[in-house]
């Protein structure tokens, strides 16, 4: 990060040393390296001698096997180290004869290792075969690690001889951001806050290398759990190399500092030092703090595999706090390929213990042709509205007097996307009695509508709905919505997707509301979906304020995202979405319920006096 000011250096070493990995001992730096002499080929440590230099010759590094046999130095690379007091694990690559393993060693000196256990590579496939990986040990029998390549993946051990290779997907590569391309993992380290592990993303531009390191923070009783991951390089420069190789050597962590290798075709060798603070989340930039944090428990609802009516996604929900529970009504996805309406309520807003065996709210969509009948089904690539060719998406859910009013996209192909409207008494609600009134379509036919939503409270004696935000806010204030079903009364509501470009801004393309408006001291607040120019595919969060009396006047608005999709569960799916229908007050906390790549249901939150704060400011 540029404000840390970081020391870059360009390491010097002996011209017969390839370096293969980067260590510290005893607060001293080593390179880890592969020396060819005349007479045979060995490994063995470089240690520091000056600022940069690396001179000191340490005796050579044996690995043996447990039958004995020494490993080969010419078959190995990719060295990666991890440190628990007296005690050291290593994990490297092998390759001979076309077949990879990753291979697990310990030691504790650093100078004889003995191979615990090893783990085949797949070489069929360029997306199975890591770069790299690091190691970590969260207690006796504890041990996990981490692969890298366009994904990063893990895998557990008891005793560092048979591991379990874990199918979780723990995150990827970010579409347009620093690390959009394949990542690299440096090094790996318990903290106070859980376990942290540094990559690499440097990519090309032309004769020029951009080097750059991302962090990642795990929970540590949940090693497959992302709590945090930077939304910046916590270290980035340019570098240029006539040979256009960049080779990621490793990070080594001191007391006070975090050292970066990287190795280049040429012959030379790069390391930066960033100072380790005492918690690693002020690696965190200013705008990410600022605003919604993520529960740790994410994704906290998931695909019903024994319901066939939600067996493919569950996404995008309403929400709504009564009686002192949170309700979910939450869009679903079978394989069947409509879209239907689900039901689940908690006490705590994250585990929903009570949850429905069947749709709650389903309006299907006109029937299909009969030479249409065998072709419709869930299909993300086919059907990119969630995957699904039709029925009821992205409910949203008010309290109005006596009743709870259900706004939602009634999606029968991309020619006929209209807003429906329905309600239900709120004792039916509590009791489960699935009583929806008739649903009404309030938009006009003939137009795509998306994201109308309604206020939780008459203004003016009428209902009150939102239903543009770009060019600018737009309210439509009526007294029956049977005038808007009949035609009596039509809202005339521009295309978000034709509508002026703003410049500069996170949110160029305005797309429309998310949740309802809250209603708070200072204005309504009104979460919104927007994306970038050049990320037209990329879904983020942000928010601003309504004036109470009259709520086409904006107050104020965010300048960042407050929530932006970077994590594994925003992007397995759909990626790059964060789709937010439903928020909810409670105990001054506000909570935003959204959609993850259009796949799963998540939640996000932050104290609302905090969160007015910034948003005014």
């Amino acid at each position: 990060m540029a404000e840390r000011k970081p020391k870059q250096t360009k390491v010097t070493y002996f011209k017969d040393c390839q370096p293969l990995g980067a260590l510290c001992w005893n607060d001293t730096q080593g390179l880890f390296v592969r020396r060819t002499g005349s007479i045979k080929t060995t490994l063995t440590i470089l240690w520091e001698e000056s600022s940069g230099r690396f001179g000191l010759i340490g005796k050579e590094v044996s690995i043996r096997y447990g039958n004995g046999v020494k490993e080969n130095p010419r078959t190995v690379s990719a060295f990666r180290f991890f440190n628990d007091g007296d005690s050291w694990t290593m994990v490297y690559i092998k390759e001979l004869r076309g077949k990879r393993q990753l291979v697990v060693a310990t030691a504790h000196d650093i100078y004889s290792w003995l191979v615990r256990g090893t783990m085949d590579l797949d070489t069929t496939s360029h997306l199975q075969q890591p770069t790299d990986a690091v190691i970590v040990t969260t207690g006796p029998k504890r041990h996990f690690l981490y692969r890298s390549g366009l994904f990063v993946t893990c895998a557990s051990s008891g005793d560092l001889k048979k591991w379990t290779s874990e199918p979780d997907l723990l995150f990827t590569s970010r579409h347009e951001a620093f690390d959009s391309g394949t990542v690299s993992l440096l090094g790996s380290k318990r903290v106070a806050e859980g376990i942290l592990l540094i990559y690499d993303a440097s990519h090309q531009e032309g004769p020029l290398t951009r080097v750059a390191a991302g962090a990642v923070l795990f929970a540590a009783d949940d090693p497959k759990k992302v709590l945090w991951r930077s939304p910046t390089p916590i270290w980035e420069g340019l570098v240029f190399n006539e040979k256009g190789i960049v080779t990621p050597l490793g990070a080594v962590f001191s007391e006070k500092e975090l050292i970066l290798y990287w190795g280049a075709g040429d012959g030379s060798m790069l390391r930066t030092n960033v100072a380790m603070p005492k918690s690693v989340l002020l690696l965190a930039t200013p705008e990410e703090k600022r605003f919604l944090q993520r529960h740790h428990k994410n994704p906290i609802l998931t695909t019903a595999p024994h319901h066939e009516w939600e067996d493919e996604a569950v996404f995008n929900p309403a929400a709504l706090y009564d009686n002192g529970r949170v309700h979910l009504l939450y869009r679903a996805v079978g394989h069947h390929g409509l879209s239907v309406l689900g039901y689940a309520s908690s006490a705590d807003g994250l585990l929903f213990d009570e949850r429905s065996n069947e749709p709650v709210f389903a309006v299907p969509p006109a029937a299909p042709k009969p030479t249409e009948a065998l072709e419709r089904h869930y299909g993300p690539t086919m059907y990119p509205s969630g995957g699904s060719w039709g029925g009821v998406e992205d409910p949203r859910l008010v309290a109005l007097g006596d009743r709870f009013y259900l706004t939602f996209t009634a999606f029968d192909d991309w020619h006929s996307i209209r807003i429906g409207v329905s309600s239900i008494s709120q004792q039916d609600f509590r009791n489960k009695q699935w009583h929806w009134a008739e649903p009404l379509l309030i938009s006009p036919a003939g137009e795509r509508h998306k994201n109308w939503v309604l206020f939780p409270e008459k203004i003016g004696g009428k209902f009150a709905i939102l239903h543009s935000l770009a060019p600018k806010v737009h309210v439509e204030y009526v007294a029956h919505l049977e005038d808007l079903a009949s035609g009596k009364k039509v809202i005339r509501s521009g295309d978000p997707l034709r509508a002026p470009l703003a410049t500069g801004r996170w949110d160029a393309r305005t797309r429309g509301a998310g949740p309802p408006p809250l209603r708070t001291p200072a204005g309504w607040l009104v979460f919104y979906h927007g994306h970038e120019k050049t990320e037209p595919g990329k879904y983020k969060l942000g928010a601003l304020l309504l004036d109470l009396k009259n709520p086409e006047k904006v107050l104020a608005r965010t300048r960042h995202p407050v929530l932006s999709p970077d994590m594994w569960y925003e992007n397995d799916g759909k990626p790059g979405v964060v789709y937010a229908c439903g928020a909810i007050l409670r105990d001054g906390i506000v909570s935003v319920y959204y959609g993850g790549a259009d796949h799963n249901v998540c939640v996000a939150s932050m104290p609302l006096k905090e969160l007015l704060e910034k948003i005014t400011k």
